[in-house]
């Protein structure tokens, strides 16, 4: 079994605490100064630091900070806090302490002291996502064409519709837009509507929609009507011929036998946590560093707004009186994040 240098641990925060400044500062910060496993003199003697920072705020002074990284499965002790107090004075600079474990009481009460920033940064737990979204999945529906069929302004123009080829849409102020992405734009419109609807697409073409009945064999299929409410041409190579609208059958295509999923599992890898400012960062290898935004005061009411609006009015009361234990237990986690 490998044995933890805690080196891994003074890296990522080297890494870390300067992006964590960055965001920080109002005006920005653009060039630090970091220096890991450094030995730096102090006014008797020399010391060894885990993470030397140095960087110039916006307003032109001169900011150093040591950097105390413990990478270690018990809570900091204020004897702990007490000594790297003593290496800061020695330095002349600001202290701050870094863990993953937190830290016992005595050692917040001195770290406040003497102005000690003491953070901790750590996996996220089941707590840490009390009264957040921990994973999404959704069931992705689009549809599927099956068949287009174009109704011309004129009957002597059906056999020219006969033509083999890549028909493009042309109207006012839209020139030759693929029929295949105009089409599906309406279906998507048309989706659990059962009366006409007038749409604009994002190409400015105006059409008048309908989805008027299922297929007489297979009621999986959909057929959807679609008007064009302006002049409207269908146009191959040098061709061109003015249609009123569009008949075109249609299923929908779902991935429910395997929802896409999002698990903030996947994309958070450390929380980083001010204890005595009470800031918080998310920090993530696809998001980069994040503020995280603190959960509001009234979050019972909010969890009731959320699950009678999917179940119906009444629905969070029903369940949580069937389900004593479970409000208890949300109880208590609210009073231990401070939240009435």
């Amino acid at each position: 079994m490998n044995k933890n240098t805690g080196k891994a641990y003074e890296k990522l925060s080297s890494e870390i605490l300067p992006e964590i400044y960055k965001l920080k500062e109002i005006n920005g910060i653009t060039e630090f100064k970091v220096e890991q496993n450094t030995t730096k003199p102090g006014l008797s003697t020399c010391h060894q630091i885990d993470v030397w920072i140095e960087y110039v705020d916006p307003d032109g002074n001169e900011r150093k900070y040591a950097v105390q990284a413990k990478d270690e499965i018990n809570r900091i002790s204020q004897l702990e806090i007490l000594a790297f107090n003593t290496i800061i004075n020695e330095l002349e600079c600001k202290g701050i302490f870094v863990t993953k474990t937190g830290y016992q009481r005595g050692a917040i009460k001195v770290a406040k002291h003497y102005g000690i920033q003491i953070i901790t940064m750590r996996k996220p737990t089941d707590e840490d996502y009390f009264g957040r979204m921990r994973e999404l999945c959704f069931v992705i529906s689009c549809p599927a064409l099956l068949s287009i069929e174009f109704v011309p302004k004129t009957e002597r123009d059906y056999n020219k519709l006969s033509m083999k080829g890549q028909w493009k849409i042309k109207s006012e102020g839209i020139e030759h837009v693929c029929v295949e992405k105009i089409i599906t734009e309406i279906v998507l419109s048309l989706k659990d509507k059962t009366t006409p609807v007038d749409i604009v697409l994002n190409d400015g073409l105006r059409v008048c929609a309908v989805k008027k009945d299922t297929d007489e064999i297979d009621h999986s299929i959909e057929i959807g009507f679609i008007k064009f409410l302006t002049e409207t041409f269908l146009c191959l190579d040098n061709r061109e011929i003015e249609v009123a609208g569009i008949v075109v059958k249609y299923r929908w295509a779902e991935n429910i036998a395997r929802p896409l999923c999002i698990k903030a599992d996947d994309i958070i890898q450390n929380l980083y946590t001010d204890i005595l400012t009470g800031e918080e960062f998310t920090i993530s290898g696809l998001l980069g560093i994040c503020p995280r935004v603190p959960l509001p005061n009234n979050l019972e009411d909010e969890r009731r707004k959320l699950v009678d609006s999917v179940h119906g009015n009444g629905a969070y009361d029903a369940y949580v009186k069937k389900h004593p234990e479970e409000k208890k237990a949300v109880k208590r986690a609210m009073n231990k994040h401070g939240i009435d």
